[in-house]
């Protein structure tokens, strides 16, 4: 080993510390994986998806990748949507899917803060001549 090893030079103490603080998150997600497993394998195969939800978001959560009205969202949708709208439902559809589209048309996704939510069009593709187009598919 060389002479500049960090455990061969206790004197160089800010390496060590990085050394062991790397050390520590290597440790931590092992432990995370070995928990991820142990549970895994005693779930029934149905509750395994939903598990693995959970947890995909939690970690999303932590790394700021989503926010918490994101996953509302995904969870509740048109359930939370209570808003009166201009936009008139297609016939053939039923109330539910209709608050899931009016809801999903007005949410802003992560740290977006743009003018407009992204699928903030979207009920207008489900009425008029593309519901039309819709309903033939």
């Amino acid at each position: 080993m060389s002479m500049t090893d960090s455990r061969q030079d206790p004197a160089d103490g800010e390496v060590r510390e990085q050394e062991t603080s790397e050390r520590v998150l290597e440790i931590i997600d092992a432990l995370k994986m070995i928990v991820y497993k142990y549970i895994s394998r005693g779930l029934f195969e149905k509750d395994k998806i939903i598990f693995k939800m959970i947890i995909s978001f939690k970690i999303m959560l932590s790394a700021e990748m989503i926010k918490s009205g994101d996953i509302s969202l995904f969870l509740k949708a048109g359930d939370l949507f209570d808003k009166k709208t201009d936009k008139i439902k297609p016939p053939d559809m039923e109330e539910k899917a209709w608050k899931n589209i009016l809801a999903l048309s007005e949410h802003r996704f992560g740290s977006d803060t743009s003018s407009s939510p992204k699928f903030f069009q979207l009920p207008d593709k489900f009425t008029g001549e593309t519901a039309k187009e819709w309903m033939a598919v």
